[in-house]
């Protein structure tokens, strides 16, 4: 029989995962505890991270450079939430390496495009738009809609929308992630909850396109994307939800709803512990406190962040700051 390889770590396995293990050999354990890292909701960024790179190490250890490309791409993604970006990158090009060994095995194709499309999305973040192009296009050039490459397909074309909308190319950003959508209804998902984990992004996508000029229709996709995330253990989605919920009842001049959902956004910080997020979350604080009339508070919320941007050098988000 396989050894189920759980006791080799520091931290507690749940035992449905423990089970799910059993019998199986050590690289397919790996991929099932590097994905119950990744969507475990009970911890927050900061100990996913540190569990991660505890996973990471077995994996080296025994060698094994498919899983350790996986394990560094959920790595690299954990980082993105956390706002760490020159982190993220490093896990990204160190798992680009991997992948490029095994692009022959089963999964490696499609991780190898994963990568890139990470990779795309982390210069996107940065701003270097020409380097993130780049990525996209090698990753596309990969790329095909059969069903191993599912998930790849919908990465590239979710995280190329993204760029589009940040380029202003609003009619291309909605070609892609409307893609998105019909790949998505097409495909036979074994678990017919798994769709909702890529549906409720793609639905944040599309409220945020109709967020300039149809807040109305953007809050209509918005709330659809909340109603979904209780398909499946959301780690992320709900708190973006609410703080793109509480910009858009800004827009509308309800105060008070606004209010309300930033803070219902900010109470997830304790989960997730992502301070980008939250820098966010405080300056749309900071703009209903001023409507408000209430300086003090504006104040506070606008040092908060202010002290979250400086540690961990945020430029984009230190001009906002300054410049309020």
């Amino acid at each position: 029989p396989f050894m189920n390889i759980s006791k080799n770590f520091g931290f507690k396995i749940p035992n449905n995962i423990r089970d799910e293990c059993d019998g199986k050999g050590i690289v397919d354990q790996i991929n099932i505890l590097n994905i119950s890292l990744f969507e475990d909701m009970k911890i927050d960024h900061i100990e996913r991270l540190n569990r991660q790179f505890e996973l990471l190490k077995f994996s080296e250890m025994k060698k094994l450079s498919l899983p350790s490309a996986y394990i560094l791409n959920l790595i690299s993604q954990t980082n993105i939430q956390l706002g760490n970006l020159s982190a993220a990158l490093d896990c990204s090009i160190k798992a680009k390496s991997k992948w490029e060994i095994v692009t022959k095995e089963e999964y490696g194709l499609a991780g190898l495009i994963l990568c890139y499309s990470d990779i795309g999305q982390i210069y996107m973040k940065m701003g270097l738009i020409d380097e993130s192009m780049g990525f996209f296009e090698d990753g596309l050039n990969l790329l095909d809609d059969s069903d191993e490459l599912f998930v790849a397909f919908f990465k590239m074309h979710y995280h190329l929308s993204e760029v589009y909308a940040d380029l202003n190319f609003t009619s291309k950003a909605h070609e892609m992630i409307n893609t998105c959508i019909e790949r998505i209804n097409s495909y036979l998902f074994k678990d017919e909850n798994r769709k909702y984990i890529y549906l409720t992004p793609s639905l944040i996508i599309l409220g945020n396109l109709h967020s300039k000029d149809n807040p109305t229709l953007a809050i209509e996709h918005y709330n659809k994307a909340l109603k979904m995330c209780k398909h499946f253990n959301d780690v992320i989605y709900k708190q973006k939800i609410f703080y793109s919920l509480g910009i858009e009842y800004f827009k509308l001049k309800d105060l008070n709803r606004s209010e309300e959902y930033l803070l219902k956004a900010e109470k997830l910080y304790d989960n997730i512990k992502g301070e980008v997020r939250l820098i966010n979350i405080k300056l749309g604080l900071y703009d209903i406190h001023i409507e408000n009339n209430k300086l003090d508070s504006a104040y506070n919320d606008l040092m908060i962040a202010k002290d979250l941007a400086e540690k961990n050098k945020l430029n984009k988000e230190l001009i906002e700051i300054y410049d309020r």
